[in-house]
């Protein structure tokens, strides 16, 4: 029979708590490991999707505005040369709005048979198809403002300046007014327009 004394029996469980706490602070620091390894994998999917998502915004961003610019240049076509509106069906109201802008006060010198095609170069319609092109371009200004800009003072000082080209330029309105523009135009500014449309326009009034 082998007996131990008792400094070796302290010895013997000295060895043993060691081995133990040895062994408890080694699983410890796994499960530490496991929980930082988790904590940076999530954190790095959530960088992965706002990154995603922040380079679909800039695509979409880039997009929108490289195709405005291409609006803008058949703007300036239609401006160069009024007669390209025949484009456009004979029956569209488009014709009707530029011949009831040729027949505004402002061009009363000249006077157009009904032979004559709505839009003509040489003839107050021809200025008035200018009219109406330019009137295309700055929607197409406000629509890229509209569409793009974050809400905020820049965004709000763009509505007031689209409202008060509206109050001073009543063929940009018209030109709102065709059954078209609801579908082709950007729905803020489609919803800015109804709610100048909606306001009182009693300074107005009075004025007409």
């Amino acid at each position: 029979m082998i007996l131990f004394s008792p400094v070796v029996a302290d010895a013997l469980w000295t060895g043993r708590d060691v081995l133990a706490l040895v062994f408890l602070s080694s699983n410890a620091w796994v499960s530490s490991s496991a929980v930082v390894s988790l904590v940076a994998l999530v954190v790095s999917l959530v960088v992965y999707g706002k990154t995603s998502e922040l380079s679909r915004k800039i695509a979409d961003r880039t997009v929108t505005i490289e195709a405005q610019k291409l609006l803008l240049e058949i703007n300036k076509v239609l401006v160069t040369d009024p007669r390209l509106f025949r484009i456009y069906d004979p029956k569209d109201e488009l014709h009707k709005l530029v011949e009831k802008i040729a027949g505004h006060p402002q061009f009363p010198e000249v006077t157009v048979p009904e032979s004559v095609p709505s839009v003509q170069v040489g003839s107050k319609n021809d200025f008035a198809g200018k009219l109406a092109a330019v009137g295309f371009m700055m929607l197409n200004v406000f629509e890229i403002v509209f569409a793009q800009m974050p809400k905020g003072p820049e965004y709000e000082t763009w509505v007031r300046y689209f409202e008060d080209t509206l109050d001073r330029c009543p063929t940009i309105a018209e030109l709102l007014e065709l059954r078209e523009a609801k579908v082709i135009y950007h729905p803020e500014l489609v919803k800015s327009y109804g709610a100048w449309r909606d306001k009182p326009k009693s300074n107005q009034a009075q004025q007409d």
